[in-house]
């Protein structure tokens, strides 16, 4: 079957979990005997963050990268736009991007998909517009509540067009239908890796680690919390440290937090690590894994924490991730403050026993999102989805 990636966003040297899971899922399809064809709009000539198989093609639909920021001019005619609400500010961005819809059309005609599958609502939005005649899936790779708000009429359209939507949790399949006229809805988690290595195993320490791993980001990530969180606690354990893995382009969120860092003399035990593709590595060596979103779809890197048999601290006013934490069963739930997340954190640091007990269970939690079961799942719906539409 030849199968089609719509993502007509940046894909180049992206580290999120979108960006993962549709290397991945190219991946594990092009495995199941799948010809698999990926269309991005790149704002830069490079290539994906995560690794692809070598016959699974990338079509860059970006015949001019400009990746150097919007002029002053530019600046004040997006925010005029944007003054005027989400239809005006969507025509805005249909211009700059003016030559996306005539390559696509091109593209599509000469490689005739089976299937398209679509990473965003702005992309089945645009597959709308370019009136295709093949099956959409729209994947929605976020909490509905957070993106249907977003849409513009076009997207709303090319999403309720789709042969069906997934979602990554029960609850979000509830939740879609306030805003989406398609009944048609199907629930698929993230696939999480299944790490041999626990971080519970036996391993003499002189030194411990909460770790985050996440793009840096003020309101979804919300790395702050955390770092004040800890930084209530710090002086008093001294072998604990913080590790924040992740990339993102919040300059001033970093140094705003390195201000405060600094402030508590604590530059040496809060680290800015970067980006990693040896990110196992890190939830091993980690004790506890810290984790305060505001809204996520189905976070990758808490499963993988949990896979790694680490105990996380996720706070209360995330749907997603108290969907896989129980409080006191595989995890801790905090309010979304740092006096309650320096709480939770204590509670971890002086009990060892109850780190390994909630680690443990955590891992236990993971196993229902193993790889090869979810893989097969999205294979088997691709297949039912395409032979209904050749049915009609």
């Amino acid at each position: 079957m030849n199968i089609m990636m719509a993502y007509f966003a940046n894909l180049a040297e992206m580290s999120g979990g979108l960006e993962r899971t549709l290397c991945q899922l190219s991946n594990a399809l092009n495995e199941r005997g799948h010809n698999i064809l990926i269309a991005v709009y790149n704002d830069r000539n490079a290539p994906p963050f995560y690794p692809l198989n070598s016959s699974i093609r990338v079509i860059d639909l970006n015949n001019q990268h400009c990746s150097r920021k919007l002029g002053l001019k530019d600046k004040i005619s997006r925010e005029w736009y944007r003054l005027w609400g989400k239809e005006s500010f969507s025509r805005w961005k249909g211009r700059q991007r003016a030559g996306l819809l005539p390559r696509f059309r091109a593209l599509y005609e000469e490689e005739q998909p089976d299937i398209i599958l679509s990473f965003n609502h702005q992309t089945s939005g645009e597959l709308y517009e370019a009136n295709i005649h093949s099956p959409v899936i729209s994947l929605f790779r976020n909490d509905p509540d957070n993106l249907c708000p977003q849409m513009s009429k076009i997207e709303k359209a090319g999403v309720e067009h789709s042969a069906c939507i997934q979602v990554l949790l029960p609850y979000f399949a509830k939740s879609i239908k306030k805003y989406i006229n398609n009944s048609h809805i199907m629930y698929i988690p993230n696939a999480i890796p299944q790490f041999t290595r626990k971080a519970y195993d036996d391993k003499e320490k002189t030194v411990h680690t909460i770790l985050n791993v996440a793009r840096i980001n003020p309101k979804q990530k919300r790395q702050h919390l955390l770092v004040e969180g800890f930084a209530r606690i710090a002086p008093k354990y001294p072998e604990w440290n913080l590790k924040i893995w992740g990339g993102g382009n919040e300059g001033k969120y970093v140094e705003k937090m390195k201000k405060f860092i600094h402030s508590k003399n604590l530059d040496d035990r809060i680290l800015f690590m970067g980006r990693t593709h040896q990110v196992e590595n890190e939830y091993y060596k980690a004790d506890i894994f810290g984790f305060p979103s505001s809204y996520e779809g189905f976070p990758n890197a808490l499963g993988e924490a949990m896979s790694s048999g680490l105990p996380s601290v996720v706070c209360s006013d995330c749907t997603s991730t108290c969907e896989l934490i129980s409080n006191g069963y595989n995890g801790l739930i905090a309010e979304p403050s740092p006096e309650d997340i320096a709480r939770k954190l204590e509670c971890l640091i002086q009990n060892k026993k109850e780190r390994i007990g909630l680690g443990k269970a955590a891992a236990l939690t993971i196993k229902e999102y193993s790889p090869n079961k979810i893989w097969n799942q999205w294979d088997d719906v691709i297949k039912q989805v395409v032979q209904e539409y050749k049915s009609e």
